[in-house]
């Protein structure tokens, strides 16, 4: 069976949540101490996927919590020699909750890890740190990537448009008024965001609420 690229996931992600209200999502810096352990909602995910879905994680630390310089935040569990601990390769996923399970909606952190802290196998497991920056997530949803997420981040405008890029061939986001969201297809990205007719997109409005999949084009 060929595992699930990313771009399938957020095309899944869509499917699975037309006629739905998402929730709204947030990362709010916090400085926690606490014991976190991975989220298990991704036990099943290919190696390589989780890596690249952390580097885009990593990139929200970065960005909102300014942690450029970071290192793998984990003090316990030693790595074994030759791994990339302490490299902060990944944006982990975590959660207060020993059994790595987050309901939907709920809070999950984000700090800097290694890929072998990062890793499946270490589900379960207690990570202790020293380092205590991290953001806070709310909006937590089960098939989440980062590029749902992020979409769904706070914005003056009313909706947003999920498109796959023809020419990077990834899942991209913006934020729309309304006017430019009731737009017919070829004046909205000639206009909006100025590219090339994708083949697959959605179009999500803030509800207040939540986030309501108006319309969406999958293949």
């Amino acid at each position: 069976m060929v595992p699930p690229t990313e771009v399938e996931k957020v095309r899944a992600f869509i499917r699975a949540n037309i006629g739905k209200t998402l929730f709204s999502t947030g990362a709010k810096i916090v400085y926690f101490k606490g014991s976190l352990y991975n989220i298990t909602g991704s036990t099943h995910d290919p190696q390589q996927v989780r890596d690249y879905e952390g580097e885009n994680w990593k990139s929200l630390l970065v960005r909102k919590a300014e942690l450029d310089d970071a290192r793998c935040y984990v003090t316990n569990l030693s790595a074994p020699k030759g791994s990339n601990h302490d490299n902060f390769a990944v944006g982990g996923h975590m959660t207060t909750n020993p059994d790595g399970e987050v309901e939907k909606g709920g809070i999950s952190y984000l700090m800097p890890l290694c890929k072998w802290h990062n890793s499946t196998a270490r589900n379960g497991e207690a990570f202790e740190h020293t380092e205590t920056k991290m953001l806070r997530l709310t909006g937590f949803m089960e098939g989440e990537t980062p590029t749902t997420f992020m979409a769904r981040m706070p914005s003056e405008k009313s909706h947003v448009l999920l498109y796959l890029d023809p020419l990077s061939g990834r899942w991209e986001s913006s934020h729309l008024d309304a006017e430019q969201a009731i737009a017919p297809e070829a004046k909205l990205f000639s206009d909006a965001i100025k590219i090339t007719q994708p083949s697959e997109y959605a179009v999500l409005e803030n509800r207040g609420d939540g986030f309501f999949i108006k319309a969406a084009k999958l293949a």
